[in-house]
Formats: structure tokens, sequence, C-alpha cells
């Protein structure tokens, strides 16, 4: 299927194992500096809907070229009333936290800056690289408003109640070392070498076993300081059906017998 605002491709990467492994790029292709408009929204909801369909296991969104995002259609929200307001966020709730619990990996690329509902797209992600050039922010109070796509409650459970207040409350700017250093990007590479960066990533974790991924991700998604022992038996629990899978069994004999396990024989 093709797409009018978003760039999707499958590519292959050869694995240790010497099979081959597909996963999804992304490439933010609207105009005005990829805006994200209910169209571009629809359109990310469409390509995550395929992503699943055809069992992706990581997916990488980047921009095509030039900035990863400026955010949301601002003459777009000029126009709302509360209640469109409220449906226009809602939906961007939810492509974003399909992102966050699907089970498939999302890598974030981000280059040059990523303001608003952009940041928030690369936030719902999993993993965030930086371009050294990168800067982000979250400025929607300077123009009245909050961000509205979840950015409040994820930039504050990566980076701390503190620093997403002085993001939030003051609309500030950040590049990409600040961003490292508050754990908001995992990674901060040369432009240049950005969109290598990411596939090499995506390539480590599809070396891994898939059961395994997919599960660490939903149990690291449920970490919350007042259900932790909660957390600590469905820890458990999913440490014993992953034996169910046969995986664990590939990945410990491989590390007897000194070969790369293959994961999906």
């Amino acid at each position: 299927m093709s797409y009018k605002f978003i760039d999707y491709t499958i590519k292959e990467v050869e694995l240790k194992s010497s099979r081959k492994e597909k996963f999804g790029l992304l490439k933010l292709s609207a105009p005005n500096l990829n805006t994200l408009s209910s169209g571009v929204l629809s359109e990310l909801d469409a390509v995550l809907s395929e992503i699943e369909e055809n069992k992706i296991r990581v997916f990488i969104i980047t921009s095509k070229e030039g900035p990863f995002s400026v955010g949301a259609d601002i003459s777009e929200m000029s126009k709302l009333n509360p209640k469109e307001a409220e449906e226009f966020v809602s939906f961007g709730h939810s492509v974003f936290n399909k992102i966050e619990n699907m089970g498939a990996i999302s890598i974030a690329a981000v280059e040059k800056f990523a303001f608003g509902g952009g940041f928030e797209l690369a936030l719902a992600c999993d993993i965030r690289i930086f371009s050294e050039n990168t800067t982000v922010a979250l400025p929607e109070a300077t123009l009245g408003l909050i961000p509205g796509f979840g950015g409040t409650q994820r930039l504050a459970r990566f980076a701390g109640i503190g620093f997403a207040k002085y993001m939030i409350l003051t609309g500030s700017k950040i590049k990409a070392q600040e961003a490292l250093e508050a754990e908001i990007a995992q990674k901060v590479c040369a432009p240049e070498n950005l969109l290598q960066e990411a596939e090499n990533m995506a390539a480590a974790i599809l070396n891994n076993g898939g059961e395994a991924v997919k599960s660490a991700k939903e149990l690291i998604g449920a970490y919350s300081e007042e259900n932790i022992n909660e957390n600590f038996q469905k820890e458990i629990k999913a440490f014993g059906r992953l034996f169910e899978t046969g995986q664990p069994q590939e990945g410990l004999r491989a590390f007897l017998e000194k070969r790369a396990p293959d994961f999906n024989s």
C-alpha cells in the first residue's frame, strides 16, 4: 500500500544465524516540515496496522529529509472548537498509544528538530536516537496550550517530574547532549550516521529471541513503583511461559555450543 505522507518500506538484514529478517522503515514526508495533521496521523495509524498484520518485529521512524517534525498542524488546530479539539488529540493519543503498546519495537531516529507533537511521537517510541544537531521542545504553553499527545506523562516518566515541568512550563528547547543526559535519548551520533545507527540497533534486537523481546517490552511498560511486587509476579510468570516457545532452549544450547542462535528454526 502506498501513502501520501509516509515513505514506508520493508528492509532486510542478515542475522548472526545467517537467516534474514525484515524490519520496517517509516520516513515522514509530509509538507511544511513534517507537520502532523489529521491526514498524517491517519496514515501513521494505517502503517502501524500494516506492521502488525505483517508481523514486523522492529520498525524505525525517521524523516525522509530534513527535520523530524515541527509538531501538530497549527493551522488545522486554530479552527477547532472544544469538541473538535478533544477529538483531534484523542486520535493522536490512540495512534501514539498504539506505537507504545504494540508488540513491535519502535526506534525513533531524530534529525535536526522535533517540536510539540513531533517530540511526542519520538517519546512514544521504545528507543530514541538523536543526531548531534537535534533540538527538541514541547512549546505548547507559548501558544496557550499543553502537550496533547501524551507528552506530559511520557516526558515525566523518562526525564522526571522536575525536568518535565522545566521543559513544558517554560517551552525551553534542549539540545541532543542534554536530552541524552536527561535519559530522553538513548544514543547521540553524527548526522550522517543516524540511519545506520538505527538500522544497527534494529539488527541487534532482531538477533534476539522474538518472544523474549516482546515480553520484556510489555513488562518494562508496566513498571510502576506502586505495583512493583505485582509486576515481579508477572515477570516470574512470563519467564516460565517463554520456555513454552522453545526459544530459551535454543538460545541456551547455542551458547553452550558456541554458535549463533536461530530463534526462527
